[in-house]
C-alpha cells in the first residue's frame, strides 16, 4: 500500500518528460529554431505556427526578421561588441584576482583558524554559552 502513492507521481514525471518546452520561453532564451519546431508540432498548419511565432516575437520585442543563427557563444567569444568585451574582461579579471589573492581560503578557514590557545582567558571569553559567536559555531574547541 505504501508504494501506491508513488504511482501518480511516476505517471506525472513521465508526462513531464514527454511534454514540449514552451515556445514563449524558448523565444525569450533566443532559441527561435527550437520554438519554431515546437510550434510546428503543436499547431494545426505550418501557417498557424508561423503566425504564432511572429506574435510571440512581437510580444517579446524581437524584430520580425531576426533568426537564431548567431549563437550566444559566437557573440561572446568570437565577435564581441565593445560593451560585451568590457563586461567579459571585467568578469574574467575579477575571477582571476579573486583566485590569485587567496581570499577564498581566508573565508573558508577564518571560522576554524584561531590564534589563541584553548586555556587562555580570551578563549574562555569567546566560548561562553551566552556568546553569539559561540551560537554560530565559532567557539567550538578543536
Amino acid at each position: 500500500m505504501f508504494g501506491v502513492g508513488a504511482v501518480p507521481a511516476v505517471f506525472l514525471a513521465l508526462g513531464v518528460l514527454a511534454m514540449p518546452e514552451s515556445p514563449r520561453w524558448l523565444v525569450m532564451q533566443g532559441r527561435l529554431g527550437e520554438a519554431k519546431a515546437v510550434l510546428a508540432k503543436t499547431s494545426d498548419t505550418p501557417a498557424e505556427a508561423e503566425l504564432r511565432l511572429s506574435e510571440i516575437k512581437e510580444a517579446a520585442g524581437i524584430p520580425e526578421g531576426c533568426t537564431d543563427e548567431e549563437g550566444v557563444w559566437k557573440e561572446l567569444l568570437i565577435t564581441p561588441t565593445p560593451p560585451v568585451r568590457r563586461t567579459l574582461l571585467a568578469a574574467l579579471g575579477l575571477q582571476f584576482f579573486q583566485q590569485a589573492s587567496g581570499i577564498d581560503s581566508v573565508v573558508l578557514y577564518s571560522g576554524s583558524a584561531r590564534p589563541w590557545r584553548s586555556d587562555s582567558p580570551r578563549h574562555r571569553l569567546y566560548s561562553s554559552p551566552r556568546s553569539s559567536w559561540t551560537a554560530s559555531g565559532g567557539g567550538r574547541c578543536c
